[in-house]
């Protein structure tokens, strides 16, 4: 499983990617950045799709030719890591390889946790995602990837697809997953296109 970070807002891929190695120093997963032709510099392999900037698309494109692991972490690049309980993660990963599980959402932002997992005994910190609005969350998403994949469409950017991948996602048969306690906590770089101010001073206060 690699952490797959969406570059959108170009810019912003070296903050996403300083924090999630700073606070997160022992992540067991490789990060991966998928750009369209915009040069990124970072320490972690780029993988550059051309002109296009279409999310649909370029996502399809990167899973069909340059991804081939069972599981993906699908993270929006202006969310920049602010604590991570490593252990659930790890946890939430062994749940995920069940094979009634498609999808956990490791933020608890949005996810209405009126249904505890029960299924596997000792963890406390999972509920079932009743079928939403949201359910394709573009929230930091532990996936199967071939679960991820068919929920994609080419030509729709990430907010259309958050939004239609919902309602193609409500159809699905096996369990959907969120948090009901902290497993992965960020803040929001970009809000209405521009940088919020209050997560400017944050990034600047604790590079």
């Amino acid at each position: 499983m690699k952490i797959c970070i969406h570059a959108w807002y170009p810019k912003v891929i070296p903050d996403c990617v300083h924090f999630i190695q700073k606070i997160w120093p022992d992540c067991p997963y490789d990060l991966v950045v998928v750009a369209t032709d915009t040069e990124i510099d970072v320490d972690v392999p780029v993988v550059y799709l051309g002109e296009n900037g279409n999310f649909g698309s370029n996502m399809i494109k990167f899973l069909d030719e340059h991804y081939s692991d069972e599981l993906v972490i699908n993270w929006m690049e202006d969310y920049i890591l602010s604590r991570v309980n490593h252990a659930r993660v790890l946890t939430a990963e062994t749940v995920l390889r069940r094979p009634d599980v498609g999808w956990i959402r490791l933020v608890n932002r949005f996810s209405r946790c009126t249904r505890p997992f029960t299924d596997v005994e000792g963890v406390d910190f999972l509920c079932h995602v009743d079928r939403e609005r949201y359910t394709f969350s573009q929230q930091i998403t532990m996936w199967k990837t071939d679960v991820y994949r068919q929920y994609l469409r080419h030509g729709e950017n990430s907010w259309v697809t958050e939004v239609q991948g919902s309602v193609r996602a409500n159809k699905y048969s096996g369990k959907i997953l969120s948090v009901s306690k902290p497993v992965i906590e960020n803040r929001n770089l970009i809000r209405k296109g521009r940088r919020d101010a209050g997560t400017v001073s944050w990034i600047s206060e604790n590079r």
